[in-house]
């Protein structure tokens, strides 16, 4: 970048989120999640049943009685967050010493153990099965295999699952003992994960988007090893739809080749079942797509015009990158650190923004410098680029709000694309069998969850 050149900036104003939804007609906005939940409780409530599913002996674990104390304080947060709605929360507990066995490479062992798991599970009607994997009893390794395949077993067997891990337990001891404020943090955002998976949306934008629908599209490379034909590379891809006021609402994926003909006709067959399921009356007739990983210019165009031919709709499709030359510095204050929400436009087509960092509303800022991130207009069906660039940087500014995993800490990247990021990380994890048994194969290249493609089981 030349130094001298002048960059055209503002400060965005902050993001209002909007609680309880039949609160609507009154002012009930808040800047900070938890302060909203608290006072209003969660734009849509629900009862949420928990199955703590936990081992009775475990040497690893030297007091047996944090998963009890756990299960109690989780209650607690939840019934403080939904009481004002009227809705409960009910936790059991049962035992449950395999959990490691589960991802075993003895076959009969493995058969066996996920036998007995199911047969619990079935015994039970609770929403969320919330699951231990220590690493200190399962192994580094082995907890991923122990993770996905839950996950897996949850879209075939009708349950959702939230695992913790020696940090929950870790902030339980820190809470007794009355340590730290930080254990306090990882215990309501378990809670807040656990309420999402339940069916519940804890907070939505207070104002809308200029966009109908926002789609974030991610995806990772994955090498398949076979003996007869060698490796196969393949795409692993997810797409993640958010309605016009942030809210997530639906899930699917897609799985092709590493050639670029085979990913845009992928990216098709999604964008078909996206539209095809979309009920409401557009209101802008506009929609944002925001991708994690660049796509050529001339895929971009040859998407925008599949789109406005099939389905009317004018895009915006927008680049978001972390991977920036430059950092912002505001010298009036003294941290130096520069405001939330300030951006800079260094083209018609592309702009920073600093989406982490000071904001008198918030209360956490995160540590260090704030590095802002970059956003690229590829293609647009609106005449006037700077139009649609401001337009993007707007929404995905107000989408970096939107995360229902945790209260605290900015969230740098829109949710849309860090959704997607995150569940094409757990797509090259899984087994290729259990990618099978908990998936079910639409058109060429798009699987949809065998269900729940519209609960975030993947948080």
């Amino acid at each position: 970048m030349n130094p001298r050149a002048e960059l055209r900036g503002k400060v965005l104003p902050p993001v209002p989120l909007a609680f309880r939804a039949q609160l609507y007609s009154r002012e009930q906005r808040f800047y900070d999640p938890y302060s909203g939940l608290i006072t209003y409780g969660p734009y849509k409530a629900v009862n949420v049943k928990i199955l703590h599913l936990y081992p009775k002996t475990c040497h690893q674990v030297k007091n047996i009685q944090l998963f009890s104390t756990l299960s109690s304080i989780i209650n607690n947060i939840l019934d403080t967050f939904l009481k004002r709605a009227g809705c409960r929360a009910k936790i059991e507990e049962e035992y449950f010493n395999d959990i490691p066995k589960l991802a075993s490479p003895n076959e009969s062992e493995r058969r066996k153990t996920l036998s007995d798991f199911i047969s619990i599970i079935k015994r039970s009607s609770e929403d969320v099965i919330l699951v231990p994997v220590l690493k200190g009893v399962v192994g580094v390794r082995r907890s991923e295999k122990v993770y996905t395949k839950l996950k897996a077993l949850g879209l075939k067997h009708n349950f959702i699952t939230q695992l913790y891990t020696e940090k929950i337990l870790n902030a339980i001891k820190g809470i007794v003992s009355k340590r730290a404020k930080e254990d306090n943090a990882k215990l309501y955002n378990l809670s807040l994960n656990i309420l999402a998976k339940a069916g519940g949306i804890p907070w939505a934008l207070y104002n809308e988007l200029e966009y109908d629908i926002t789609i974030g599209l991610s995806w990772s490379i994955r090498r398949d090893i076979k003996m007869a034909t060698g490796p196969t590379i393949k795409y692993y891809g997810v797409v993640h739809t958010f309605s016009s006021i942030g809210v997530w609402e639906r899930f699917s994926s897609f799985i092709c080749e590493t050639k670029e003909e085979a990913l845009i006709n992928a990216l098709k067959e999604a964008l078909d079942y996206i539209f095809d399921e979309v009920e409401q009356t557009p209101k802008y007739n506009r929609v944002l797509v925001l991708l994690r990983e660049p796509l050529k210019e001339k895929f971009a165009k040859n998407i925008i015009h599949y789109i406005q031919k099939n389905y009317g709709y004018d895009i915006d499709i927008v680049h978001v990158t972390t991977y920036m030359p430059i950092r912002l510095y505001d010298l009036s204050t003294r941290t130096y650190m520069a405001p939330r929400g300030l951006y800079f436009i260094e083209t018609n087509r592309s702009a920073y923004l600093v989406t982490t960092g000071y904001s008198k509303y918030v209360k956490t800022t995160g540590i260090g410098v704030p590095k802002p991130i970059g956003i690229r207009i590829i293609a647009t069906t609106d005449k006037q680029e700077l139009q649609a660039l401001i337009r993007s940087i707007q929404a995905t500014y107000a989408l970096t709000a939107m995360n229902w995993r945790s209260f605290w800490g900015s969230l740098r990247l829109p949710t849309p694309i860090h959704y997607s990021k995150l569940a094409a990380r757990i797509f090259t994890l899984m087994e290729i069998e259990d990618i099978k048994d908990a998936f079910i194969r639409y058109k060429s290249s798009l699987y949809k969850p065998k269900i729940y493609e519209d609960r975030p089981w993947f948080i």
